[in-house]
């Protein structure tokens, strides 16, 4: 601690006795430096959209991707999104969106439904990753259009049936009375594990869900990848424009 001495000032006094001269006063301590505050915790980030452009592919200013060199692209027009496959393959048409998200994510979107046929779906992505030509990995909760089934499945990278990974069954799931215009679908991915909602008007009702416990530690074999939309139909089927979203809205989650 530094100590400052002050000087005696002034004469004497009228009976000249010396003034006492003044004692060595301590400096006031600074006040110590208040401890380093903890990092705060990112905001989480969300992207919505009511696809109010007309696109062909969907971009937004580039904030939704597909850089795949084998699978169809999603296009928007007159505020809905819809692929463009042609059917009879599984080069389903999807969009992810650009740049780094947290894993766990929650999606939203609302359908529309016109005239359809044979099997379509709408599906809600998480983790997508298309950095590998040739190969794209995600995470898919698709609706097919009639309510026959809402199924949980892995992309493992190609085309081939085999490279699709049913997390359950197909058909253990459904949605009585099919996807309509105007309902609400939910997804959710939370480490290893998605669920699926409905909302038909009268609040959520949960559909399902189903984990993946296949990486050698037990839990998801997909650790990270951006959300996304995508959209299927088989040969013969109704035509794509017919069957797709209308809004859609996706926050990360801790």
């Amino acid at each position: 601690m530094t100590v400052v001495a002050l000087s005696a000032c002034g004469g004497s006094s009228s009976n000249d006795t010396p003034a006492p001269s003044a004692q060595p006063v301590p400096s006031v301590p600074s006040t110590p430096a208040s401890a380093p505050s903890a990092p705060s915790t990112p905001a989480s980030a969300s992207y919505s959209t009511s696809f109010s452009l007309n696109e062909s592919p969907i971009s937004e200013q580039n904030h939704w991707v597909n850089n795949s060199t084998d699978r169809t692209r999603v296009v928007t027009s007159n505020g809905r999104a819809y692929g463009t496959q042609v059917g009879g393959a599984f080069d389903d048409s999807y969009a992810r969106l650009a740049g780094a998200w947290r894993p766990n994510v929650v999606i939203e979107a609302t359908a529309f439904r016109g005239t359809t046929s044979g099997l379509q779906e709408i599906e809600l992505l998480f983790r997508a990753n298309d950095s590998t030509p040739g190969k794209v990995t995600l995470y898919e909760i698709n609706f097919a259009h009639n309510g026959q089934y809402v199924d949980f499945v892995r992309w493992e990278g190609g085309l081939a049936w085999s490279d699709f990974t049913f997390l359950v069954p197909s058909g253990t799931y459904a949605n009585p009375g099919g996807v309509n215009t105007g309902d609400r679908l939910r997804g959710q991915i939370i480490g290893n594990t998605l669920t699926a909602w409905i909302n038909k008007g009268a609040g959520w009702v949960l559909i399902g869900s189903a984990s993946d416990t296949s990486a050698p530690d037990g839990g998801a074999a997909l650790k990270s990848g951006a959300p996304g939309i995508g959209f299927y139909k088989s040969g013969g089927a109704g035509a794509m424009d017919q069957f797709g979203f209308s809004d859609f809205q996706v926050t990360e989650l801790p």
